[in-house]
């Protein structure tokens, strides 16, 4: 919906479609700043008082649902998605192109929460991302970085 939305506002107003822009840079270079700021990032635990693993009351399906609403309803993916398309989509780009792009960005999520939720689960990988969070954080953040100077410098076609 993302894709659809940013097609509408670009072929409406381009003066809208700037404020969508410029709010988008904003908010990559705020979050990638918020990266590089951030520090060791340390994970919760499963477990409970004195080390006893809590039982888990959630089925699969709770999760995936509770997962999927939100994501689908957190603004923060979707000004995400909005200050990147917004770089890549034109009122020229054809609908079979942004459909493209949202099928592989859809399938890209999903294969990325579903790695997350495998691996972060297994104590070695979650101990090694511990580790190594400070510099994931580091490079994350200079890329939202330079996503958001590379949107402020496109020009509007």
């Amino acid at each position: 919906y993302t894709i659809l939305g940013l097609g509408l506002i670009i072929s409406q107003s381009i003066y809208l479609f700037n404020i969508v822009k410029w709010l988008g840079v904003a908010y990559l270079i705020y979050i990638g700043i918020k990266a590089l700021r951030a520090g060791k990032t340390e994970l919760p635990t499963a477990e409970g008082e004195g080390g006893v693993r809590a039982k888990s009351m959630q089925t699969g399906l709770k999760a995936f649902t509770l997962g999927f609403a939100a994501n689908a309803l957190n603004p923060k993916p979707v000004f995400f998605f909005l200050s990147v398309f917004s770089a890549v989509v034109s009122h020229e780009t054809p609908a079979a192109v942004k459909f493209g792009y949202g099928l592989v960005m859809a399938s890209c999520l999903i294969a990325w929460f579903v790695g997350v939720s495998f691996f972060l689960t297994m104590p070695r990988m979650r101990a090694a991302f511990e580790r190594a969070s400070k510099w994931i954080n580091r490079v994350s953040g200079a890329v939202f970085i330079a996503f958001g100077l590379k949107l402020a410098t496109e020009k509007v076609g």
